[in-house]
């Protein structure tokens, strides 16, 4: 029940900050021209607050904070917070802000939800090996080596195909990536240890069979990259049949003004999302399905598709 407590405690700061938004009071940041305002993003206790580089519009955030805190009685953690500037603000502005918000810069290595903040367009790959790590820390070879397979199987089932399910409904990894993932995961269920290049794995069957569901004579353990195709697919589709929906109208001013994302190019730069979705549109073309009314074009359903 906590989760769900906080989530209706926190939608109060939501309606103050869109209230601001509407009366004008707040700016917040748009990422294009027709691109609605984004005053903030808040998943859990987890907080993105967006505004105009203006000492008054960081009072009025501030404020607005503080009434939240009063009526709610959470308090800001200013020692796990940071704030990024744009580059083209001036340092004294900087500073009469950070009289706002007394909070360090916000650098390269700060997550947000154990993702980095800031990922390196060159180096993406790399950026996620935190997924890998918080599999390897479940994985303590002296415990792990000591359970039965029926252990190892619930363990898998339950905790480490669920460990990167969050990201990948937000990031198509790449093939390499899922490589590594099942590999470690392969590599446990077979021997119990941690090791991803170990010579003691013996594989006894192909581990496409094992991930078949139980009525295929399989074990049911998930296919992370079929699983990762299918959230990326149905995100894609949520944007595609509701062209109304705030995202929806920040990605079109960003990335297709012109046009709808039935028909976006695969333009640079773009964001690790929005290049996820591009790549899964191919096939979400293949499967989609249109019917006409009037003389007017509108999606009308998508069946579901083996991956």
């Amino acid at each position: 029940m906590s989760p769900y407590l906080f989530v209706l405690a926190i939608n109060e700061l939501s309606i103050l900050l869109n209230e601001a938004l509407q009366a004008n009071q707040l700016q917040g940041i748009s990422l294009g021209p027709n691109c609605p305002s984004v005053h903030s993003l808040l998943f859990a206790d987890d907080l993105l607050v967006c505004g105009h580089d203006t000492y008054q519009e960081a009072q009025t955030m501030a404020s607005l904070i503080q009434h939240f805190c009063a009526l709610s009685g959470q308090t800001p953690n200013w020692n796990k917070s940071a704030i990024l500037f744009s580059n083209h603000v001036s340092q004294n502005i900087i500073n009469d802000i950070k009289q706002v918000f007394p909070v360090a810069n916000l650098d390269a290595n700060f997550t947000h939800l154990g993702h980095p903040l800031i990922l390196p367009a060159k180096n993406r790959d790399a950026a996620y090996n935190f997924v890998l790590d918080k599999i390897l820390n479940k994985l303590p070879s002296y415990k792990a080596n000591m359970l039965s397979h029926a252990a190892r199987l619930e363990l898998i089932r339950s905790v480490f195909s669920a460990i990167p399910v969050y990201y990948m409904a937000n990031i198509l990894f790449p093939k390499k990536f899922i490589a590594k993932l099942t590999s470690i995961i392969r590599n446990f269920w077979w021997t119990g240890i941690r090791e991803t290049d170990s010579k003691r794995s013996l594989c006894l069957r192909a581990w496409k069979d094992i991930t078949n569901s139980k009525s295929e004579g399989g074990l049911g353990i998930r296919n992370l990259k079929a699983v990762n195709e299918s959230l990326i697919l149905a995100a894609a589709w949520r944007l595609a049949k509701n062209p109304s929906s705030q995202l929806y109208c920040v990605l079109q001013a960003k990335y297709f003004s012109t046009t709808s994302i039935w028909k976006a190019t695969n333009n640079p730069p773009k964001s690790a999302f929005w290049s996820s979705i591009l790549k899964m549109l191919p096939k979400l073309k293949e499967h989609a399905f249109y019917q006409l009314t009037q003389g007017n074009v509108s999606i009308w359903s998508m069946p579901w598709c083996n991956l």
